[in-house]
């Protein structure tokens, strides 16, 4: 079984469980997004840029970008840390 985190699967220690690395076809899959989703991400866009704007005030610009460390960080992170190289 492939995971993205391989000490998740080695710490399941189900018997006869072959733990491989899957990081790089799960970050493909995750990449891979349906016009649902595209529709999702863009509301939940909007919903998040009206919550940071109540909580930092009108005319303030909070952007991803400027974060040192975003969801994409973690998880490109967390497929490095597993590789076992």
């Amino acid at each position: 079984m492939a995971f993205d985190d391989l000490a998740v699967g080695f710490t399941l220690g189900v018997e006869g469980l072959e733990v491989g690395d899957g990081c790089d076809a799960l970050m493909f899959a995750r990449a891979v997004k349906t016009e649902t989703e595209l529709r999702l991400l863009e509301r939940s866009k909007r919903l998040n840029g009206a919550a940071i704007q109540r909580t930092v005030g009108p005319g303030t610009r909070a952007t991803y970008a400027r974060l040192p460390y975003t969801q994409a960080h973690r998880d490109d992170a967390a497929c490095r840390s597993s590789r076992r190289w």
